[in-house]
């Protein structure tokens, strides 16, 4: 099993959990990430993009026994099991890079779901 500490939301958050999680994880105030991700929103518009993102990929912090569960093909969760990766993280870059690729990504994703090892071989 992956002994990596989870990135992940809070269950107590205002909207996701997000910011939440975020602070929990890297020992902060909860109102500095907001007021980043307010800036961000404000400024470039991309906090909004990234929350989402984030929000999506992240697992719950009272769902972690569930975060390696499969999603889509299980892909991602079995790129983070097999290099001791957060799943979280790893879904999150996997979505971005879908975007920001156009789609080529998405190539890319199906091949390694015939190349990567099967959740039996993983365990």
């Amino acid at each position: 099993m992956v002994t990596v500490e989870m990135w992940c939301r809070s269950r107590s958050g205002v909207i996701a959990g997000v910011c939440k999680g975020l602070a929990e994880r890297i020992d902060i105030d909860v109102i500095f990430v907001r007021l980043v991700w307010a800036l961000a929103v404000l400024l470039a518009g991309a906090g909004l993009g990234l929350y989402l993102l984030l929000a999506v990929s992240l697992p719950r912090e009272d769902r972690l026994d569930q975060a390696y569960n499969s999603r889509v093909f299980g892909v991602a969760a079995r790129f983070a099991r097999r290099f001791e990766l957060d799943v979280g993280l790893t879904r999150a870059a996997f979505v971005f890079l879908l975007f920001a690729t156009g789609g080529t990504m998405l190539l890319a994703y199906l091949i390694m779901y015939f190349i990567l090892p099967s959740e039996a071989e993983l365990r």
